[in-house]
């Protein structure tokens, strides 16, 4: 199949929640999450874990090959009950993704969830590095900012 371009929500989790037989209810989660306002981000720092990300490539490890399991490592993902992972390549193969990953939910008094934005690249062998790579996070209520920024939640 030729795409022009190719979006796809990988992965729609509700971890530890009752309703997770109703479909509506997980994508419904989903979509609330990504709709929230971003208006503050951070730069976070890459170049150790692209170093991380090469090793792996020329031991053959599966997981460098992968964009999703590449941003799932960088992310620690499982961190909170809820999760989300979007991601924009154009093409057939894309040599280019754009990805959102959001975990929410934390087990924190403070900070309810955490919103990465990173770009992942790949050279003519298909060797991945992320090139870009930001993050927010989001407080509970009555403890701060319910949009997606960077001020200290309380």
């Amino acid at each position: 199949m030729n795409m022009r371009a190719y979006y796809s929500i990988v992965l729609i989790l509700l971890m530890g929640v009752t309703a997770c037989d109703q479909p509506s209810t997980v994508a419904g989660a989903g979509l609330e999450l990504l709709s929230l306002q971003v208006t503050s981000s951070e730069q976070v720092e890459f170049s150790a874990f692209n170093e991380t990300l090469a090793m792996a490539g020329s031991k053959g490890e599966p997981w460098a090959r992968d964009p999703v399991d590449i941003v799932r490592r960088f992310v620690h993902w499982g961190r909170g009950q809820e999760a989300v992972l979007l991601f924009k390549g154009e093409g057939e193969s894309p040599s280019r993704y754009e990805f959102v990953a959001i975990s929410n939910g934390f087990h924190d008094d403070s900070v309810r969830g955490e919103r990465f934005d990173i770009t992942l690249e790949a050279d003519s062998r298909q060797t991945w590095r992320v090139t870009s790579a930001t993050t927010s996070w989001r407080c509970w209520p009555g403890r701060g900012h319910q949009s997606y920024g960077t001020q200290p939640c309380s």
